[in-house]
């Protein structure tokens, strides 16, 4: 079965706060999936429903896994706050997280090391937490997540706090865990990060679901091309032609939505019989272009 978790019109309210709105999805086992949104939307606290932290006032969550183990073992759980025991050590830290996930002493002992090393931190097992660097500190709770081999995995912010060469490093290992066939499930409001790693993504905004399904089919139904058009003349002369909308005009700079499936060059010849252009560049809109022109400019802001 390759459905992992399917998410059935959760709704979580605080007071007068609604944090999720019937919210409903589905994520599949072998990939990274993007929860994606601005600050306040509503990720985390569906992120703390999936682990268990909290309870939904309407709504369930339904894991599918042939995983024998109970499902709060099978997942690993990097949250969005990252707090760790600053007087242990990092091998007695490790030890400790991966007992309570339930690996025994000989799989511990083995992992550990691996796991260090896998995060770039070989030879640093018995420093003090309190002596790592945040970043560094960061990797540990990664591998805390880690080490019990968990089927799927839950990151929030993830990349947080990290430096270019951190932020490589965990892409990598969240490609490295979808391929071994775990569900990991990311969230973040850097849209880029998820056009680079995501398969499907969910858009929330205001504890509403806004958009979900394949980030292939919602740039293909949402993603509208859009030419800049530097040009000489008066832009008013093009503004009946049912084939563009003008997205603004400032300094002989046009920038123009196409409404159609009518060819580039097309457009751009009817363009030029009305003005004289001196330049078009063919823009392809971002996933973040999207999810702005989507949830209006309150987001941007």
């Amino acid at each position: 079965m390759n459905q992992a978790i399917q998410i059935d019109h959760v709704c979580k309210r605080f007071r007068d706060v609604t944090a999720l709105d019937h919210v409903a999805f589905s994520i599949a086992n072998n990939e990274i999936f993007g929860l994606l949104g601005p600050n306040g939307a509503g990720k985390t606290t569906l992120m703390r429903i999936l682990v268990g932290i909290l309870t939904p006032d309407e709504g369930k969550i339904i894991f599918h896994s042939s995983d024998p183990r109970s499902w709060k073992q099978r997942i690993g759980y990097l949250p969005e706050e990252r707090g760790l025991y600053q007087k242990m050590k990092v091998r007695h830290l490790l030890h400790y997280f991966a007992a309570i996930k339930g690996v025994d002493q000989k799989t511990r002992d083995a992992a550990i090391p691996q796991g260090l090393e896998r995060v770039g931190l070989a030879g640093q097992e018995n420093k003090k937490i309190q002596e790592l660097s945040k970043g560094n500190q960061q990797r540990i709770q990664l591998l805390i997540a880690l080490l019990h081999q968990p089927s799927i995995l839950i990151l929030d912010e993830p990349f947080t706090g990290l430096d270019p060469i951190g932020v490589d490093q965990m892409k990598t290992i969240l490609m490295e865990e979808a391929a071994r066939g775990a569900a990991v499930i990311i969230s973040t409001h850097r849209m880029e990060d998820a056009e680079q790693l995501c398969r499907n993504i969910a858009l929330i905004h205001r504890g509403r679901l806004i958009r979900s399904g394949s980030l292939e089919q919602i740039k293909a139904s949402e993603g509208k091309d859009e030419l800049i058009v530097k040009y000489q003349g008066d832009a008013n002369a093009i503004s009946t032609l049912p084939e563009i909308s003008i997205v603004s005009d400032e300094n002989q700079c046009l920038r123009l939505r196409l409404n159609n499936g009518i060819p580039i060059p097309e457009i751009v010849r009817k363009i030029s019989s009305q003005l004289a252009v001196v330049e078009v560049i063919h823009a392809i809109p971002t996933l973040h272009d999207i999810f702005v022109r989507l949830v209006g400019a309150e987001v941007e802001s």
